[in-house]
């Protein structure tokens, strides 16, 4: 089987090595959209790595990148009465750069395996005689690839998809009321007092919270989430003191230990992120193309969810495509229908599965911009996969929300109720045996 994936990120490189190892496919090609050079400097920030994140990485054989980043045991929820929550319950879960993970990932494949500056600028399907088809794949450079030539296709370049746009022409992208500015800074210290915990300041009369952790030993990732129509985002052309004037403006009041990151961040590094809030496409693939990762299921930050759900997607499509060999096997060498169908089932099962994050996320997202109810916390260890309990693509299953129980039984806090019973002043990693809770996410 000859595979073309279209977009070089967490979603395509993992495909790529899912289905060279799982569905022994080696005719497997990257396309990625930045040159050879770009990529390569690109450091990027951090992300939160789940149970189902580092599974598949187990079921990748690059387990080994788990071994240099940071293995989160607690989290810390707080506002600027004190502590919200404590637990030292999270197993398995990681913090981790985005360039050890795309590194990793990319150092798993053969040489020659993506092709640089290849950024796809549009998808041209068959005439409708000869079925649903990807007829052709055009780049800004360089020859299109051609359907005759391939036997699929895959669309892991994010929501922004070509594949996705030809398949859903009419598909609506609304933009997230709630921004993020994602900051990495070296501060060996703050990083020395973070280790394996997880703090997060939630600012619900202000419309913004503040999450710090250490990927490693040296570095600490900030992000603000903020709703953009209190605050309006910075201007692309921001300088660092702009950043600097906003974020002091948003944080205004914020406890320990944001003060300090602030004080020394890097705001060169700043980010602004503009997450949609878009429902999954009615069409997630054709007969021979299948959208995965953010190209398939955008999803909004609460989830933690990006790259976990996207490494997921990879080996269950791969899966899927080691059946399809073994189908046609049996019928014939030629396209059979065999493609087409393995195709629907994969994606009929990721949308019930990922249909779960989407919503949970919607959820925090209302209570975030809409805190009078009381605080809903966020996801605190995510999905725990399925991966390991049978060799087809698994039901994705959500661990309980990890929730403030007010004192009325309505699953919220209100500012008038005590949350964790020992509501304490002033910032300090949890310590073994204190107090915790059932499991979520962390953003």
């Amino acid at each position: 089987m000859r595979v073309r994936i279209i977009g070089g990120g967490v979603a395509g490189l993992s495909c790529a090595l899912a289905l060279r190892l799982r569905a022994g496919i080696d005719d497997v090609q990257v396309f990625e959209r930045e040159p050879c050079a770009e990529v390569m400097d690109r450091a990027g920030h951090g992300l939160l790595l789940m149970q189902n994140g580092a599974h598949a990485l187990r079921r990748l054989a690059v387990a080994h990148l788990l071994q240099g980043c940071t293995a989160l045991s607690h989290a810390m929820l707080q506002d600027k009465r004190g502590v919200v929550m404590r637990t030292n319950k999270l197993r398995d879960v990681y913090c981790i750069t985005r360039a050890a993970l795309v590194d990793g990932l990319r150092a798993g494949l053969p040489p020659g395996t993506i092709a640089f500056d290849r950024r796809c600028t549009g998808v041209e399907f068959a005439p409708a005689s000869r079925g649903a088809c990807v007829r052709a794949v055009h780049f800004a450079s360089g020859p299109p690839l051609l359907g005759d030539a391939v036997d699929m296709f895959v669309g892991a370049d994010g929501w922004r998809s070509p594949l996705r746009s030809a398949l859903n022409p009419t598909l609506q992208h609304p933009a997230s009321r709630v921004k993020e500015i994602v900051t990495s800074t070296r501060l060996p210290r703050l990083a020395a007092r973070l280790r394996s915990c997880f703090v997060k300041t939630i600012l619900p009369d202000q419309g913004a919270a503040f999450g710090l952790l250490a990927p490693t030993g040296t570095r600490v990732i900030g992000f603000l989430q903020f709703d953009s129509d209190r605050y309006k985002p910075p201007a692309p052309s921001a300088t660092a003191a702009d950043i600097r004037h906003f974020l002091d403006d948003v944080l205004s009041g914020a406890p320990e230990p944001v003060p300090t990151y602030l004080r020394h961040a890097d705001l060169e590094t700043a980010h602004l992120w503009e997450p949609v809030n878009a429902d999954i496409p009615a069409r997630l693939h054709c007969d021979n193309a299948v959208l995965v990762g953010d190209a398939a299921h955008p999803l909004l930050p609460f989830t933690s969810q990006g790259a976990g759900a996207a490494l997921e997607d990879s080996i269950i499509l791969a899966d899927a495509m080691r059946s399809v060999g073994a189908e046609r096997q049996l019928v014939s060498a030629s396209l059979d229908g065999s493609l087409a169908r393995s195709l629907a089932r994969f994606c009929d099962a990721r949308r019930r599965e990922v249909a779960v994050y989407i919503e949970g996320g919607r959820r925090i997202l209302a209570n975030f911009l809409d805190p009078s109810s009381g605080v809903t916390l966020p996801y605190v260890d995510g999905a725990v996969s399925g991966l390991g309990e049978r060799p087809g693509p698994p039901r994705a299953r959500l661990t309980r929300r990890l929730q403030a129980r007010g004192s009325n039984g309505d699953s919220h806090s209100g500012h008038d109720e005590p949350r964790d019973g020992s509501r304490r002043s002033g910032w300090r990693p949890p310590a073994p045996g204190s107090a915790s809770s059932s499991a979520g996410a962390l953003r």
